[in-house]
């Protein structure tokens, strides 16, 4: 039977109405399931941004130090803070994995314990640990089925060293569609009963799902306040930008000041960061790259410039797979950019600082003493360069081990005192040369206030050094000098006054001579009378020598010859119960030497032999040749020349220790008894032997006698052949001769002589005596003879006054001293006559008759 049309009509809608619901509750269930998948996205997105924001509060960058995840001195492995965060806030799960092993995470395992070292694998794997990329959809984790979000974890220099995870289980999300599904052939047979109630059903889940969408927008809004930074959302396409209000705290101006466009934004930024940052945007989306960083100045209304790092990440592409959307956050690093920027400065001071000092500079670790940096002045002082010295232990700068454990007994007493402090070394250059230095070293504090280095700082004070030695040698030279310069002073006054007395005996002795006739014993007597007047005349030369009052006359002579000549003389000065023996050495030894001198030398270190025997003993009296193979010992003749002969004596006295050896030469020093010696005959021959370019030496040790060795420079010129001796007859003349002098003996003398050969003598007692009576009688004077230093009026004087009366008139000066002294000191010119005392009769006699036979 036909149904009613308004049955039909009833079924027809009926049908139209289960068909519609039906359908409708199939949609519905789909849009339900599709809707779940979008929800599941938004809120994984959602939530790995805050699960990153919270990340990046604990500390950034994220780095692998010692095997170990941290995010600035956060260390996040076996730490379960952060995912268990998560989970209070969104209710899902989270993991942080370094590299692919999880190492903080509440995916749990089926044991019910944490999966912990568990592995990230498979398509994931590929996606973010392999190419660096996000990676958002299903995937399975240990068995189960997971919504999940995944993002890469990058260090400072843009590695990937892990990655973050949140997800929720499909079968906990899409609970509610399962329960929907197995009830369809329910709800389609209560389709009008629950039209309603699906669609209320429906508004409802929509409702909720839109509050917790609002709830974690929310939530990540607090993130951002919280992490102090700006939010920003730029639509490209319209150039519309969104932001939240820190901007305008960065800025310095009000909210409402900031305009939506981005042309305002562009002007902002500095000229020279804009174009920059346009073209890292463009090469960004060349490069098909979804993040965006970049660092800029912003101009602040009240702060000037100030530094802004951004950073975002492309959310929506248009249908060419350009960016439509970048959001992102921008941090003020103005003060990190301020402390950069003056830490690099203070970096380039230092390295300038460092590399410009001339002294050698290390830094060096503190236990091992390990090179770890060093400056060009370290590279050229050491002989090493600085690959060479840098992972090295400094012990290799020290001279040896022992030296080496010194410093770093010094250092580690530098650690404790936490002080600097410094001191001298021997250090040990590439080559092995051996160098003084001076050190400081300061302890540099590392962590925990232990000092972690040390700045090790060496001078090179070898010039120092040398400067000091030679300063030394000069002031005791100097000391030296100034010691024999005041004994010189004295010895020349002393041997002034003894030439007069000489000049008496001597003279005196000769005219006793002349008057003798025959070799009888009073001849032989007066003979070695005069010979030894002659030899204390040598004496008073070796004396104003010594003082540098007298010249000495040097001429090519033998060592052999002198020591030969003086034998008989030292035999009677040494006494019966010394053994003296000569070995002389072969070839001839010829010096350039006055003789007078040398003798001089010679008796002296055999006076001083004889002293140190008083009890009798052995003395040997050696010549010999020093050649080219031994140094000398004294720095002032190390350029000498190459051939040396020498005289030296020695004894088998009682010796000398080494504090006597040290003073040997100095004035008045002497180890005899008060009265028994002057301590001037070594420093008498130390300074002829100085004046004839030699060097005398000693050897001597207590109890074992003692050896002095004269050495003089060998030449290769002929010894000076000695002169035939002529008769001497007295030269007779009958000229009236004036003499002036101040000694009474000399003068006596003078006149004896004079009158002797048959002259009229008028003597004067001083310089203005002689002017007097040459002016009573100037016509009939034919010679004056003045002494160089008389009272009242001295003979230079005396010679100008009487040169006033008579121009033309012959005048012979006397002195002990010898006539370069005269002629410097005395104002005497070259060309006048002088004799020096003691004078000897017969050459003062010849002197006087060349005088007087000279042509006008």
């Amino acid at each position: 039977m036909p149904l009613k049309k308004s049955t039909r009509f009833i079924f027809l809608y009926g049908f139209i109405a289960v068909g519609a619901i039906s359908f409708t509750t199939l949609f519905s269930l789909a849009e339900i399931r599709a809707d779940a998948l979008r929800q599941a996205m938004v809120l994984q997105e959602s939530h790995i941004r805050t699960f990153r924001a919270l990340l990046q509060e604990k500390g950034k960058p994220v780095e692998v130090r010692n095997g170990k995840l941290f995010a600035g001195k956060y260390l996040l492995n076996g730490n379960f803070a952060l995912p268990d965060r998560v989970k209070e806030i969104f209710g899902g799960t989270a993991t942080i994995f370094q590299g692919n092993v999880r190492v903080s995470t509440n995916v749990l395992k089926e044991d019910g314990s944490r999966a912990i070292n568990t592995r990230l694998d498979g398509t994931v794997y590929q996606e973010v640990m392999v190419k660096g990329e996000s990676y958002r959809g299903e995937t399975d984790i240990l068995g189960v089925p997971y919504f999940a979000a995944y993002d890469p974890l990058r260090n400072s220099r843009g590695e990937v060293v892990g990655a973050l995870f949140v997800g929720v289980k499909k079968s906990d999300f899409l609970a509610t569609y399962n329960k929907i599904r197995t009830d369809v052939i329910a709800i389609h047979c209560l389709l009008i009963g629950t039209f309603l109630l699906l669609t209320y059903l429906l508004l409802q889940k929509r409702k909720k799902a839109e509050r917790v969408l609002r709830k974690s927008e929310e939530q990540l809004k607090y993130v951002l306040t919280g992490s102090n930074d700006a939010y920003w959302d730029l639509r490209v396409k319209s150039r519309k930008l969104t932001f939240n209000t820190r901007w305008a705290e960065i800025l310095g101006c009000q909210p409402e000041e900031m305009r939506q466009d981005i042309e305002f934004w562009q002007q902002l930024v500095h000229p020279d960061d804009l174009q920059i940052i346009l073209e890292q945007y463009q090469e960004n989306v060349k490069n098909n790259e979804s993040r965006f960083r970049a660092e800029c100045r912003l101009k602040s209304s009240s702060r000037g410039w100030r530094w802004i790092l951004l950073r975002g990440r492309s959310v929506d592409w248009d249908s060419l797979g350009r960016p439509a959307r970048i959001t992102g956050t921008a941090t003020d690093i103005t003060e990190r950019v301020r402390a950069e920027t003056e830490l690099r400065q203070s970096h380039r001071l230092l390295q300038t600082v460092f590399s410009s000092l001339d002294e050698a500079l290390f830094l060096l670790e503190d236990d091992s003493k390990v090179v770890i940096d060093c400056n060009t002045s370290a590279e050229i002082m050491f002989g090493y360069t600085r690959a060479e010295l840098l992972g090295i232990s400094s012990d290799i700068l020290h001279v040896n081990s022992e030296m080496a454990e010194i410093f770093s007994r010094d250092a580690a007493s530098s650690y404790q005192e936490k002080s600097f402090y410094s001191t001298e070394y021997q250090m040990k250059r590439k080559g092995d040369e051996v160098f003084p230095s001076d050190h400081f070293c300061n302890p540099i504090p590392g962590e925990g206030n232990e000092p972690a280095l040390i700045l090790y700082v060496v001078r090179d004070i070898t010039e120092r050094k040398r400067a000091e030695l030679a300063r030394s040698l000069l002031e005791e030279q100097l000391q030296q000098t100034q010691k024999i310069e005041a004994v010189g002073q004295l010895a020349g006054g002393i041997a002034h006054d003894f030439n007069n007395i000489l000049t008496a005996i001597i003279g005196y002795g000769h005219l006793v001579l002349m008057n003798m006739s025959g070799p009888d014993q009073s001849r032989h007597h007066m003979e070695q009378i005069l010979a030894a007047a002659e030899r204390a005349a040598g004496l008073t030369q070796g004396l104003l020598a010594f003082s540098r009052k007298q010249e000495s006359n040097p001429q090519p002579v033998d060592l052999n010859g002198i020591v030969r000549n003086m034998r008989k003389f030292l035999e009677r000065i040494i006494g019966e119960d010394i053994e003296m023996t000569l070995d002389l050495e072969q070839e001839g030894l010829t010096v350039l030497a006055d003789t007078g001198q040398m003798e001089q030398v010679l008796m002296n270190l055999v006076t001083n032999a004889r002293d140190a025997m008083p009890g009798g003993g052995m003395l040997l009296v050696k010549t010999g040749l020093l050649l080219a193979e031994r140094r000398l010992p004294h720095p002032s003749y190390s350029q000498q020349s190459l051939r040396y002969g020498y005289i030296s004596v020695t004894d088998s006295g009682a010796g000398m220790d080494e504090k006597i050896r040290e003073k040997i030469y100095e004035p008045f020093f002497t180890t005899k008894e008060q009265g028994k010696g002057t301590g001037l005959g070594l420093s008498i021959a130390y300074g002829i032997i100085k004046q004839h370019n030699g060097y005398i030496s000693v050897e001597s040790q207590e109890r074992a006698g003692t050896t002095f060795r004269v050495h003089l420079p060998l030449i290769d010129q002929e010894t000076v052949t000695a002169e035939i001796v002529k008769p001497f007859f007295l030269p007779y003349g009958q000229e009236t001769i004036l003499v002036a002098e101040d000694d009474e003996e000399v003068r006596n003398l003078g006149r004896s002589l004079l009158e002797e050969c048959g002259h009229t003598v008028i003597v004067a007692v001083n310089g203005a005596d002689a002017v007097e009576k040459f002016s009573a009688v100037a016509d009939s004077i034919s010679l004056v003879i003045l002494d160089v230093v008389m009272p009242k009026m001295n003979g230079r004087q005396a010679f100008e006054a009487i040169r006033e009366l008579q121009p033309d008139v012959r005048v012979l000066f006397m002195s002990g001293y010898s006539s370069e002294i005269v002629t410097a000191k005395g104002g005497l010119d070259n060309a006048l006559d002088f004799i020096e005392k003691p004078i000897i009769p017969k050459t003062f006699l010849q002197k006087v008759r060349e005088i007087l036979d000279r042509q006008v």
